[in-house]
């Protein structure tokens, strides 16, 4: 079965350690101009949920310049106020408008990834689905929101990973455990929304490369993996001689067929030229028929024009008394 694949990343009003602005981004969600080099071909986005992608941005700056941090100072360009999540799938686009049940599979799995992200994160504010990729996929957007207890803006109350980084670091912990929980949060992030979307839908919780498995359960997946693939040859090998049984036979077949039209065609022409033959024997006979009473008529006109020029006694004959 395929992995399932959902990544978030945070964003900021301006761009650092090269990761794009958010106005960046956005531009190449709706794939504005000069932002998409790597799409040839760009196609709209579809808006699945929320806002348009364009109206995010003037949201993020209000909250943003409204905002103060745990502090209560003003917040930096920099700070993260937009939490971006990826959800694909492992078709394309043109599979999924293919299948009727591959169509319906996605339309479930990016329903319930907007009703995963908005109990497990907050509020989606906008959700869209990019069909001009390799694989078909959404990108959820969720603001930055008040912490309860502060009211300042903070990445965390919607990104768990980074909440957990954030108790960490402010209990005085050193950069290496703050990524080690951050790493930890983003595990079990991913372990729940396989158990509300992955698993549902069919897919594994984590790739081929990403599972970590103990010796003996690695080596007898293997074997079962070998005897798979043993088993997929073979059906491959029979599908294959199956496949060239049946091109013979329909060779066969055709050859055959032809022959018999071919047959049925000399036949044809066969009785055809006798029906022609017969029916010019019919038409010369018809024309002698024709000529022989044509001069049947002549001779018996001939008759009676010499019997009218003959004398009575001639016609009757000698009289004897």
């Amino acid at each position: 079965m395929p992995a399932q694949f959902i990544h978030g990343e945070t964003y900021a009003l301006q761009g650092s350690h090269g990761k794009p602005s958010i106005a960046e981004v956005l531009a190449e969600a709706v794939r504005k101009a000069g932002y998409h080099p790597h799409i040839p071909e760009a196609q709209a986005p579809v808006l699945l949920h929320g806002l348009p992608p364009q109206e995010i941005l003037p949201l993020v700056k209000d909250r943003v310049t409204r905002a103060r941090d745990r502090r209560g100072r003003r917040l930096p360009p920099t700070f993260a106020s937009l939490l971006g999540v990826v959800v694909s799938l492992p078709y394309s686009p043109q599979q999924v408008d293919a299948d009727f049940h591959l169509t319906i599979e996605a339309n479930w799995v990016f329903n319930q990834s907007v009703d995963f992200l908005q109990a497990e994160c907050g509020p989606v504010v906008s959700a869209i689905l990019h069909r001009d990729e390799a694989f078909l996929h959404a990108h959820n957007y969720i603001l930055a929101d008040f912490d309860g207890e502060t009211q300042a803006l903070s990445i965390e109350t919607v990104w768990a990973p980074a909440r957990a980084a954030g108790v960490v670091r402010r209990a005085g912990g050193t950069h290496a455990m703050q990524n080690a929980a951050f790493r930890i949060e983003a595990t079990g992030f991913q372990d729940r929304f396989h158990t509300a979307v992955g698993e549902p839908a069919g897919f594994e919780r984590a790739g081929p490369r990403r599972r970590r498995l103990p010796r003996a359960d690695h080596l007898a997946q293997r074997a079962a993996d070998e005897k798979d693939a043993l088993i997929a040859a073979e059906v491959a090998r029979r599908a294959e001689a199956i496949n060239a049984t049946i091109h013979r036979e329909a060779e066969e077949r055709v050859a055959a067929a032809l022959v018999a039209a071919e047959a049925r065609a000399a036949a044809a022409a066969a009785t055809a030229a006798d029906a022609a033959a017969f029916r010019r024997r019919i038409d010369a006979n018809a024309r002698g028929v024709a000529e022989e009473l044509l001069r049947m008529r002549d001779e018996n006109a001939q008759l009676r024009a010499r019997l009218e020029l003959l004398e009575p006694g001639e016609v009757n004959g000698p009289r004897h008394e």
